[in-house]
């Protein structure tokens, strides 16, 4: 598998005539098994391949992906390549590709997760079942894991490598209107706890019942872990230099100013082994340990490497994975600290309301739960909610523990108050 891809981009560098070019291939080999009410319903393994090519005639550019190995057909995208290229404008911010330099190689491969077989699948979605059958209830969802092994070659030398591991679990537990879904992804097997998983999915199907009418409003919430990570990574692609610099985005003129809220530390960070560690970005540019906001202060923002050579800058690659800083409170105590507030397990639909001021709109999903007292009372409806990320970390009242989220993300609870509810959603 590994020698078929090395062989095939061999093959490829023999016939490109480019002034330049880069190669980024990838062979994955993967095992997804999906159950639907309570039954296994399908399971597909395989591997495959996919090469990107970007070729370089002077100033211009043409790619293709290649997904079929036979000669023929590489000849004839290399060659589409090279008509697009041809028929292209000039690339005013073309930079050569990156020449050969070492790396520090990160292991983010795991052997448990690279020898489970269908029969593992099997026994973890048998689990998963009978839990849902104790409750009288249906289990959907998906079981997967992937072997990925990444190459990187530009003409000037750079050679880059990387093989990675991922375990996917997911489930939903639905009975009449009562329903509910949990997630994770791990790049090491250990980091599965499929014990906590079912906990979690239980204590939120207990306490959904058939949603109670709320109206929209300002309200203190606590977000969970997956919701923290849905706003704040869909936050992170509008994180950029140029477009600050342009005035186009909330952190123009704002680094290394107070911009989010103290307590808000945010980072991509390549000393933690629980996440993936990317040693380079897809053009060849080695990562580093980045600080996004140190208690509260805007310290960097992604910054090309054209750009930054443009205007005397330094290169910022864009996140590569998501670290936000944790506290100690338990969800029962962020409870307990204001009068009463709602529970978010997670977003979706998150979109761009104005780009300039950094608002986004998305909706809840997933169960939202209405708490006073101190205590859970009943479940709500679902709402579309309005916020700008960077003042709502102004808001924070309470941090939670740390939590592996997915293969690029580790991140708390949070209690944030006075989020904003536009309005009530029926799905």
């Amino acid at each position: 598998m590994i020698n078929k891809l090395k062989n095939t981009i061999d093959f490829i560098k023999q016939h490109i005539d480019a002034d330049d070019y880069h190669i980024d291939a990838k062979v994955k080999d993967s095992l997804d098994t999906r159950f639907a009410q309570n039954r296994i319903t399908q399971n597909i393994s395989g591997v495959k391949f996919e090469i990107d090519v970007v070729l370089y005639y002077g100033k211009k550019s043409g790619s293709v992906t290649i997904d079929q190995l036979d000669e023929a057909t590489i000849l004839e995208r290399l060659e589409v390549a090279k008509t697009i290229a041809r028929h292209s404008s000039e690339d005013h911010e073309y930079i050569p590709s990156e020449k050969a330099k070492e790396y520090r190689e990160y292991d983010n491969y795991d052997e448990e997760i690279a020898n489970l077989t269908v029969d593992d699948h099997l026994a973890i979605i048998k689990i998963c079942i009978d839990n849902a059958l104790k409750q009288d209830a249906l289990v959907s969802g998906m079981v997967s894991r992937h072997v990925v092994h990444t190459f990187l070659t530009t003409k000037n030398g750079f050679l880059g490598e990387n093989r990675s591991t991922s375990f996917e679990h997911s489930m939903t537990i639905k009975k009449d209107e009562r329903e509910t879904r949990v997630s994770t992804s791990v790049i090491r097997k250990k980091l599965h706890n499929l014990d906590a998983l079912l906990d979690e999915l239980n204590k939120n199907f207990q306490a959904i019942s058939t949603p109670n009418e709320m109206l929209p409003c300002k309200i203190p919430v606590i977000l969970r872990p997956q919701a923290v990570i849905d706003i704040f990574s869909f936050m992170s692609w509008f994180m950029d230099r140029r477009g600050a610099d342009l005035g186009m985005t909330p952190f123009s003129d704002k680094i290394n100013t107070p911009f989010f809220g103290m307590s808000f530390n945010m980072s991509s960070s390549l000393d933690d082994d629980r996440i993936m560690r990317q040693a380079f970005d897809a053009s060849g540019i080695i990562n580093k340990n980045t600080d996004w906001s140190k208690d509260g202060i805007l310290m960097n923002l992604p910054t090309g490497k054209a750009y930054a050579q443009e205007h005397n800058l330094e290169n910022v690659n864009h996140p590569f994975n998501i670290v936000i800083a944790g506290g100690d409170k338990t969800e029962e105590e962020m409870m307990a600290m204001v009068d009463e507030g709602i529970i978010i397990n997670r977003f979706w639909y998150i979109r761009v309301v104005d780009g300039k001021s950094g608002e986004l709109t998305g909706l809840t999903r997933d169960g939202v739960l209405y708490f006073k007292n101190g205590k859970i009372e009943k479940s709500v409806n679902n709402f579309r909610w309005n916020e700008i990320p960077h003042d709502m970390t102004r808001r924070i009242l309470a941090l939670g523990k740390q939590i592996v989220t997915d293969t690029r993300s580790i991140v708390p609870t949070m209690l944030i108050n006075d989020f904003t509810l536009v309005d009530n959603t029926r799905f």
